[in-house]
């Protein structure tokens, strides 16, 4: 269920609101089960612009959201398998076990970008953070490939982002949402600028990687060759073959993706 909604290319929110749903932990469940005991959690986060009953989908929270919230998103994004699961109601704020829990946001995705940020700067980088962001990764590439175009020497953006990816080949390759992001950029960058995705939990999809970084090399596999590998959700194999592949497998943490957009000030 989770593998076909995130395929699907539905918002993190809606996975989250049917994961609540279907399990006995997330959902407030954990504060249930330490009723009548209080529960005080520290989150840090890996949601971009939701509320801390997103994060892990919320196992010590109170959750606002319904069964029929749950029903809605999973008929919405992935029809085929409306109706085949039982859902179970989660932690209503109004219920005793809620008001007996606090929680505490005390990292985020935001916090991991100007971290990131910090260090570009010591390493000699003007560097600006752009607005975290949710969107698809075609809409993405063309704003970053934009950017590129501007940049000065030495100048960087940095942004904390959960991009959206629908996959809709019948039998994908192996990919995921930063290699596939950066093989996009990766065919227009201009001489001396350089683009990084990057899954903070050194994850990305089905990819075997963390991400990837890509210069204005990467376009000298052929845009037929990237091309193709974009439509299949092959990127894993591009990133490859160019050298251009992450590889430090998992982090254990998770602030979302990180991306970076910079000019050499050479």
């Amino acid at each position: 269920m989770t593998r076909a909604l995130l395929d699907s290319g539905a918002p993190i929110g809606d996975v989250n609101v049917v994961r609540r749903h279907l399990s006995r932990i997330k959902g407030g469940g954990l504060t249930r089960a330490a009723d009548p005991g209080r529960v005080l959690a520290l989150v840090a986060s890996d949601v971009i612009g939701g509320d801390v009953h997103d994060v892990g989908s919320g196992p010590t929270t109170p959750d606002p959201t319904t069964i029929a919230d749950a029903e809605a998103a999973l008929s919405r994004w992935t029809p085929a398998l409306s109706g085949r699961f039982s859902f179970g109601e989660t932690l209503k704020p109004d219920e005793a076990p809620a008001r007996r829990q606090r929680a505490r946001v005390v990292a985020s995705p935001e916090d991991f970008a100007n971290a990131v940020a910090d260090r570009l700067a010591v390493e000699g980088f003007t560097c600006r953070t752009l607005a975290p962001t949710k969107a698809d990764t075609e809409t993405l590439a063309r704003e970053y490939r934009r950017l590129a175009a501007a940049l000065a020497p030495g100048e960087a953006w940095v942004r904390a982002a959960e991009p959206r990816l629908a996959v809709t080949h019948a039998s994908p390759g192996k990919g995921g949402r930063a290699t596939h992001l950066a093989a996009l950029v990766g065919r227009g960058l201009p001489e001396g600028c350089a683009f990084l995705a990057g899954a903070s939990d050194g994850v990305d999809g089905s990819s075997g990687l963390a991400g990837a970084v890509v210069d204005g090399s990467f376009g000298e596999l052929g845009h037929a060759r990237i091309d193709d590998a974009l439509r299949a959700f092959d990127t894993t194999s591009l990133h490859v073959e160019a050298g251009t592949g992450i590889t430090f497998g998992p982090t254990g943490k998770n602030f979302a993706d990180v991306h970076i957009l910079a000019r050499s000030a050479l």
